[in-house]
């Protein structure tokens, strides 16, 4: 409907002039005013009357409040996209990491590859090289020699460079993680085009990184991967879920915690989903996925309006595959859009919470973790140590590489010409991962790393798969001592 239909509609004739205020492309909503007022009311629209309609854009201030939290939420670039596209994004992400390495005083006086490669070599009286240099680069070929060295090709801006790591240097066990399209920085002895690796830096977290802790006590929930609409969905548990949110589930303890949940995080895979893998139908309990989202829109709904739900999406919901996904759209889950303390955001993002006049908050990294599989697979040491059965280990890998999916091919992407979002450009306080079905919790350098469970069973397909559910437990996080609990709404609670 119209400006102008919108006006009739409610009785008002509105002339041409005074309605050149108003954007075209925006609805509104008229004010209703008291009944007794409706006789003193004129049937032309004055322009002081137009100020005091609202657009549906400012109602429901609430909401908006809720989505301010959130400070780096991926907006998509609408356009084409082409090769120079590609360069671009890889050109952005290398910028953007060697930034974050050149705070490295071992790497302030990295050189260029070029100027490197012109600069004459100082061979001392062995014929050997004694100059040490520094140079950052991104992976552009990895290989291992027959005598277990391991050999990079390095290039950044200006061109490109060989290096190797002997098995006996001491960041050999680096050097073997290291992945394609990984911005790395390196130190060591130059050679005849070629450097000897001594030491090897990635762009990483501080160790001096801060623990924050807010000053009031509130709760932070996480959990994952819902999917509702399958016929393995934990409907029981669930819904008692919902009611400790609510005060009304749980022992004493139980309920006095519920209390102070502020903040509830929901990292994706809200739904089932159509068509996600050979043979799902057999799986689903509802094959429509609007009536997927509609379902548990009905529990959502039951959450007390004072507790903040962020929302971002997974590869079962509404959405494209490539990262980073846009938030869940209106046309899909509608009746979440219709709750003020509901806020879809982009998968991958960043909000802050607990924030108060006298501390900053807490930073919330949300990822749903599609490329959580790709590395428990292709790195050695991830493989070796238990892979997607210790996936903290794999939270704590991204978060030394500084970007959620490293290597091109762990996660489709899109080549977003203005930078790369998938970079993690702020420190998190607190990392958080869905998409395994399996709970993990750790710490790295003061980082809370939260790998979400699920509320569905195993199905056939996540038995081939490899993967082995770990369902209905919540992550609560205190805001005042950072402390984490478990409650496991199959066998009761767990400290952890």
């Amino acid at each position: 409907m119209n400006q102008v239909q919108e006006f009739l509609k409610n009785g008002i004739l509105p002339t041409v002039e005074k309605l050149n205020p108003f954007n075209s492309d925006k609805k509104f909503e008229i004010k209703e005013e008291p009944s007794s007022n409706v006789q003193q009311k004129p049937n032309t629209l004055e322009k002081k009357e137009i100020e005091k309609i609202e657009t549906k854009e400012e109602v429901g201030l609430k909401k908006n409040e809720v989505c301010a939290s959130a400070f780096e939420n991926y907006k998509d670039e609408d356009k084409k996209r082409e090769l120079g596209d590609f360069v671009k994004y890889f050109r952005n992400r290398y910028n953007s990491l060697r930034s974050i390495l050149m705070n490295r005083p071992e790497l302030q006086n990295a050189m260029s590859i070029n100027r490197l490669k012109n600069k004459p070599l100082n061979v001392g009286p062995t014929g050997k090289s004694r100059e040490r240099v520094s140079i950052i680069g991104i992976v552009k070929d990895k290989d291992i020699t027959k005598n277990g060295n391991v050999i990079l090709t390095l290039e950044d801006l200006t061109g490109e460079m060989t290096v190797l790591c002997s098995k006996t240097a001491p960041c050999f066990n680096e050097a073997k993680d290291i992945g394609f399209d990984e911005v790395i920085g390196i130190s060591g002895s130059m050679g005849e085009n070629i450097i000897f690796i001594n030491e090897l830096f990635l762009p990483d977290i501080s160790l001096n990184n801060e623990l924050k802790k807010s000053e009031n006590e509130e709760y932070l929930v996480f959990t994952s991967d819902i999917h509702y609409g399958s016929k393995s969905f934990y409907e029981t548990e669930f819904n008692n879920f919902i009611l400790w949110l609510n005060g009304e589930y749980g022992d004493e303890k139980e309920r006095e915690i519920s209390k102070k949940v502020k903040y509830l995080f929901l990292l994706g895979d809200l739904v089932e989903g159509v068509g996600i893998y050979p043979g799902q139908d057999n799986d689903l309990k509802i094959v429509d996925i609007y009536d997927q989202y509609n379902g548990l829109s009905k529990y959502i709904e039951r959450i007390r309006k004072d507790v903040k739900i962020f929302v971002i999406g997974g590869n079962h919901d509404a959405l494209r595959l490539s990262e980073p996904q846009p938030a869940i759209s209106k046309e899909f889950a509608n009746s979440f859009y219709e709750m003020e303390n509901v806020c879809f955001l982009s998968n991958p993002c960043l909000v802050n919470v607990c924030k108060t006049e006298n501390f900053p908050g807490l930073n919330v990294l949300l990822y749903h973790g599609y490329s959580l599989h790709y590395l428990s697979q292709n790195v050695s040491s991830l493989k070796d140590s238990g892979g997607l059965n210790r996936v903290e280990l794999i939270m704590k890998y991204l978060l030394q590489r500084r970007h959620l999916c490293p290597a091109y091919g762990s996660a489709l992407f899109v080549p977003d010409t203005r930078d790369d979002p998938l970079i993690i450009k702020k420190v998190p306080d607190i990392f958080a991962t869905g998409h395994v079905h399996k709970l993990a919790l750790g710490n790295y350098r003061n980082v809370n790393l939260i790998q979400a469970g699920c509320w569905v069973g195993q199905t056939d397909y996540q038995e081939k798969q490899g993967m082995m559910p770990d369902p209905c437990k919540i992550v609560l996080v205190n805001s005042m001592s950072r402390e984490i609990k478990v409650l496991d709404f199959l066998h009761g609670e767990k400290d952890e």
